[in-house]
């Protein structure tokens, strides 16, 4: 449109032609996010689940950063975690309660 007439400014040409400027301006390509995974982070984590197998993100994270002082956010071991694969070796977790009794006073009926 800017070449057809340079001297419209974009703002007024959309309104003559009713269409919407988001519509018409051209919008710079962003390349897709591979996963790129931080290597070393993700030896380090590995190294973390191997010795504590039951700790989540959240817990190996604060262990990087309180223990060892690696200045991370919780964002990078949780997206690791998820490429590689290191979620989902927990047991489902039980619905209900284990309490025996009615359910109405938890008293062994």
């Amino acid at each position: 449109m800017r070449q057809a007439r340079p001297q419209v400014s974009e703002r007024r040409a959309c309104r003559i032609l009713a269409v919407a400027r988001s519509g018409v301006r051209r919008r710079a390509r962003q390349a897709p996010r591979r996963g790129a995974i931080n290597e070393p982070l993700a030896a380090r984590i590995a190294d973390l689940i191997r010795r504590h197998p039951t700790f989540g993100y959240r817990r190996l994270w604060a262990l990087l950063r309180f223990r060892e002082g690696t200045r991370i956010t919780p964002k990078p071991v949780y997206r690791i975690c998820r490429l590689k694969g290191w979620f989902g070796q927990w047991l489902a977790r039980r619905h209900g309660s284990n309490a025996k009794g009615s359910p109405t006073t938890g008293r062994p009926t």
